[in-house]
């Protein structure tokens, strides 16, 4: 009623949810699973209607059943009396509540709860109830309203599906009791509950043995010797016999000032003898005993008397006499004659001994449904409770009989069919007399004193009579299936072994005929060999012969059309047309013909040479807006004033030279010497893109990566890579969203979070690493099971990713929240180009993206972008082995202007490899104008050396290109530092890169809330190792900055002195390398401020 009622319906009734109410919270569960009670409802209100409910009808019910549940929630209080023991509703409004679905008066419902009118003599007494006598007769109520509207729903019921009239008419009643109980607690409701199972067990033992009985009769067998345990002692002496137990209880009932204890004294001195009743161990236990059919149950007479007596007050019935509710007076019969009122035990008796008279006059079917567990819950199994619920049930005494008789019966056929084999000459169940078979067999199997009878259909056997047969019959059925396994081992045996000699044969026959095999297929390999060797040939030289003559077609083609239609061709053709005007003009009687025809001519080729210059003059318009394009795009870059700083002191650009350190001079001719022609990306993109995607530009995201990469995180790192190279080449729109001024976080720091926690550095694909770096030192045969066993890990925990049981959601977010920001240029390079250092699995990807977007790219803007982008990225990580020539090809087919720079850088990445920072501002810079970049070097003697570098350029090798312009001969112990602020770092003198210290300091300087262009670092040359073996006169340039370095070191306490006597000897030689031998006084007193340690002036 709670799920189904609408929300109007509950308001109306002020119903709420049902863990609101006590009466629900019984069973402790409020839901069953696998049950829609929402629907079950609406299928009990569409019944009522088909079973001629009438809408008033139904609406009293629901009110009935409401006030039911409210009632269960009234609590009690003590009442203001201080001399007696009074009650009084704690709640008033719940009172006001129920009595308007009762449709009574609130003070006398609230009366007649609290309060009980005695008769006595003709006399009224009221008296004030206690709160538990209050609750009771509360319970009392809810019960009698329940029961009473129970019974009027049947005999709705009845009254609608009965077709017939007259009293002849029959019935199918459907009886459900409580079973059993036996608690911790037992009180007068247990002995009432207890006391009708008795009496259904006896009428069930009666009915399973008289039907024993009857089968027995039936079957024409002597079952004169068949027992069984029978309960009527029990029925004595709780309500047969006079003087009974229900009897003491009702006698004492009926006196005032009867007790349970004087109950309890009488039941010990009437029934104390008996052998069903048991005494409690003291007489100062307040309880007596049962010994039931389902075992010993002890009751607690505290509370019978009061619960014998019946709680439905005669104020509740005049209370419901006084309601306005039709259905409320109706389904209560109330007697008016106070006097004639009966007790709970005798109402009970009266009714049970009702039912029992109809169930002898019925013919009985017995339901014992046999509850699991206690938690309504599937597929669990609770022993005991099972175990005590057969008990209980009566099941025990039902097996007892059965097995008193004669348990294990058989039909003829089936007796004969199953245990033939215990006799001779016994045939089959169709051929021969079965009831002479059976007899012969048990004569055969059964010893003389076995107790076992053949019935008209059956043969009737004991427990220990099947078994001995079954035994026997197993012994037989062993010993034939053994013969039967010898004669099939045997036969399994000798087929194998036929098998096996005829394929010993085969294998004879062709051991003995490998020898001639072989030598003839080492004779066919030759010949193939031969003949592709030969066919190889002619076609190479087809090809060759087809090649060049396409080749001179080609040319002369060309030429061709040179001629024809280019400015030469023209000018070729308006001469030779001179003749012929000369000729014409002649002919047609002109005097001057020549000087018309030169004129003509003049006419034509500056007609020709007007055509020409206007076509280069759109060309050089062209070329002119595409770098203005570029310019607008790169504006940000332009901005001199900003640089002028940089520029003076760190940094100028010079056009590229051949002077770039650690380039050899023959590179560019080995690379030109490489042929190219067949690694298209056209090709590249057939072979290794993992889905039919377009190779050509496109402004669209990608749902997937281009190439197979070995991890769900790439994958996603490719998404955006994609959108971001597309934001940077223009082809794809900024997100709304600014980016935030308060993230100083530089790029490659964020990019190396998201890659470090990323799925290859897990451990469980470490481990799958380790396993097939431990496969390479394995046998072949343990390599093919452990690969085997490799990959289907590895299949699983990528299907585990792909489900989101071992992928965590970091890489995820932080590529979203990349991609739905706003950022800057050299962010957007940061971000691809970090990708590429970072994680090698990508490198391929970030290249086939680029490709991607310039095949087919007419947008001038972002296909100068684009190959500005290629060119940074092949400054600062190479392509793997299978895409180094097609990135190569792909570069040589680029514009004029960048292809050969483009090229240049790849090949000096390739020779140093990958760096570890993105590219600096100074590279931007470099790459918008195809220029190498200039940096300037401090020395220790305070001069500066202007270096020509690239973004490949080592220290080893800016070092090797100082010592030449310085012609310096000792270069051991020399290294770069950098310097930003007060920090210094060692770039050494081997293969660190120079550019990724520059972007460090540009991160750094990010990081501290300025601009990368205005980071004020730079780089100097200092001695880092000193040698004792060093000679002064081998190098002086060396010595020079040696002796400087340590000047300036000793004054600015860099070197420090552990006597004063060194101190001196130093000032002493400053003074004559600056002075010279002659010593001067004055000088000397002027200028030792100068070479004084600052630490000791």
């Amino acid at each position: 009623m709670l799920a189904g009622l609408p929300k109007e319906k509950k308001k109306q009734l002020d119903l709420q949810e049902a863990n609101n109410y006590e009466c629900l919270k019984g069973g402790r569960v409020l839901t069953c699973e696998g049950r829609n009670e929402s629907s079950e409802f609406s299928d009990i209100m569409a019944a009522f209607k088909v079973l001629n409910f009438t809408e008033k009808e139904i609406s009293d019910i629901l009110c009935l059943l409401s006030s039911i549940l409210h009632l269960g929630n009234i609590k009690f209080k003590s009442g203001g009396s201080s001399h007696s023991d009074t009650s009084e509703i704690a709640d008033q409004g719940l009172n006001e509540k129920i009595s308007k679905l009762l449709c009574v008066n609130k003070s006398d419902l609230s009366e007649a709860l609290v309060k009980k009118t005695i008769y006595a003599s003709g006399d009224q007494v009221v008296a004030n109830l206690s709160k538990e006598q209050a609750s009771d007769s509360r319970n009392a109520f809810v019960k009698g309203i329940y029961g009473q509207l129970f019974i009027f729903i049947v005999d709705k019921i009845n009254m609608a599906i009965s077709q017939t009239k007259g009293r002849g008419r029959g019935s199918i009643g459907v009886l459900d009791i409580f079973g059993f109980e036996n608690f911790t607690m037992n009180s007068f409701e247990q002995l009432c509950i207890n006391y009708a199972n008795e009496s259904l067990q006896q009428f069930f033992i009666q009915h399973i043995f008289k039907m024993e009985q009857e089968y027995y009769t039936k079957e024409g067998i002597n079952w004169s010797n068949i027992s069984f345990i029978d309960n009527q002692g029990v029925l004595d002496l709780l309500a047969v016999k006079p003087l009974n137990v229900f009897a003491l209880i009702d006698e004492e009932s009926k006196f005032p000032n009867g007790t349970d204890f004087s109950m309890l004294n009488k039941m010990h001195k009437q029934h104390g003898g008996h052998n069903s009743y048991l005494k409690p161990k003291s007489d100062l236990t307040p309880s007596f005993g049962i010994q039931h059919f389902a075992g010993d149950v002890f009751y607690d007479t505290p509370g019978f008397l009061e619960k014998n007596r019946d709680s439905f007050s005669q104020d509740l019935k005049n209370l419901v006499l006084s309601s306005k509710n039709d259905l409320l007076k109706d389904i209560f019969k109330v007697e008016q004659d106070a006097k004639m009122k009966k007790t709970l035990s005798s109402q009970f008796r009266t009714s049970l001994d009702m039912l029992m008279r109809t169930l002898n006059a019925c013919h009985p079917f017995f339901v014992r449904c046999i509850k699991p567990n206690e938690y309504k819950k599937p597929q669990m199994f609770d022993r005991a409770l099972c175990t005590r619920q057969l008990r209980y049930s009566g099941m025990m005494e039902t097996a007892k009989i059965r097995q008193a008789g004669y348990p294990i019966r058989y039909s003829y056929i089936e007796f004969v069919d199953r245990f033939r084999y215990l006799a001779k000459a016994i045939p089959t169940s169709a051929k021969g007399d079965c009831r002479n078979s059976a007899e012969k067999i048990c004569i055969a199997a059964l010893e003389g004193d076995s107790d076992y009878q053949f019935g008209n259909t059956k043969v009737f056997l004991k427990h220990s009579d099947n078994e001995k047969l079954e035994e026997l019959r197993r012994d037989i059925l062993d010993r034939y299936i053994k013969v039967l396994q010898k004669a099939i081992r045997g036969w399994i045996c000798r087929r194998r072994y036929l098998r096996l000699r005829a394929a010993a044969i085969i294998v004879q026959k062709h051991y003995r005929a490998r020898g001639y095999r072989s030598r003839y297929l080492v004779m066919r390999n030759g010949f193939q060999r031969l003949q592709s060797s030969i066919i190889s040939n002619q076609l190479r030289v087809a090809f060759k012969n087809i090649r060049n003559n396409v080749i001179k077609l080609q040319a002369l083609s060309k030429g061709y059309l040179e001629r024809k239609n280019g400015q030469m061709g023209r000018i070729v053709s308006i001469i030779r047309q001179r003749k012929s005007d000369e000729e014409e003009l002649k002919s047609h009687g002109i005097k001057n013909y020549r000087s018309e025809a030169t004129k003509l001519m003049q006419a034509r080729l500056a007609e020709v040479n007007k055509e020409y210059a206007e076509r280069l003059r759109k060309m050089e318009e062209e070329n002119e807006r595409a770098r203005k394009v570029i310019d607008k795009e790169f504006d940000f870059l332009d901005s001199t004033s900003l640089l002028n700083n940089r520029i003076n002191d760190t940094v100028s650009i010079s056009p590229t030279e051949n002077n770039i350190p650690g380039i050899p001079d023959d590179q560019n001719k080995d690379v030109d010497s490489l042929d190219l022609q067949e690694y298209t990306f056209r090709k590249f993109a057939a072979t290794y893109f993992i889905s039919s995607l377009n190779y050509q530009h496109q402004r669209k995201p990608l749902k997937d990566a281009l190439l197979q990469l070995p991890t769900p995180d790439d994958v996603l790192a490719s998404q955006a890579l994609y959108i971001t190279i597309m934001r940077f080449m223009g082809d794809y729109p900024e997100t709304k969203e600014a980016a935030s001024d308060m993230d100083r976080t530089p790029v490659m720091s964020k990019v190396s979070q998201t890659i470090g926690r990323s799925f290859v550095n897990r451990k469980e694909y470490q481990d799958l690493m380790k396993q097939e770096k431990k496969m390479l030192t394995m046998k072949k045969s343990d390599r093919q099971r452990l690969i085997s066993m490799t990959l289907k890990r590895k299949t699983k925990l990528l299907e585990d990713v792909r489900r989101g049981l071992v992928e965590d959601s970091h890489a995820a977010d932080t590529y979203k929240e990349w991609t739905n920001k706003r950022t800057g240029t050299l962010e957007k390079l940061h971000f691809v180009i970090g990708h590429g250092i970072l994680r090698a699995e990508l490198r391929d990807e970030i290249y086939a993206i680029i490709c991607k977007q310039l095949t087919g790219n007419h947008i001038k803007a972002s296909y100068a972008r684009g190959w500005i982008l290629l060119t940074l990225c092949v400054g600062c990580f190479p392509p793997s082995e299978r895409m180094i020539n097609y990135l190569k090809a792909f570069i040589r087919t680029g514009p004029p202007g960048y292809a050969p720079y483009c090229e240049e850088k790849l090949n000096r990445t390739i020779q140093n490899g990958a760096r570890t920072q993105p590219p600096t501002w100074l590279e931007l810079i470099a790459a918008k104008n195809k220029e190498s970049i200039s940096l300037q070097v401090s020395l220790t003697d305070g001069t500066e050396q202007t270096l020509s570098v690239d973004s490949a350029s080592t220290s080893e090798e800016m070092l090797k290109h100082l010592a030449t312009s310085l012609n310096l001969k000792d270069t051991f112990g020399f290294s770069l530092f950098i310097a930003l602020c007060d920090k210094v770092m060692s770039l050494g003198s081997e293969k660190d890169n120079v550019m990724d210290a520059i972007s460090q300091c540009e991160q750094y300087t990010k990081e501290q809330g300025h601009h990368e262009k205005n980071s004020p670092w730079s780089i100097f040359v200092r001695k880092e190792i000193f040698t004792p073996w060093h000679d002064p006169s081998f190098d002086p340039i060396a010595t020079r900055l040696i002796y400087r370095q340590i000047v300036r070191g000793l004054k600015n306490g860099e070197y420090r002195c552990r006597a004063e006597a060194d101190v001196a000897s130093l000032v002493a030689v400053q003074y004559y390398v600056d002075n010279g031998p002659k010593m001067q006084k004055g000088v000397l007193q002027s200028r030792l401020g100068e070479y004084m340690p600052s630490y000791l002036v």
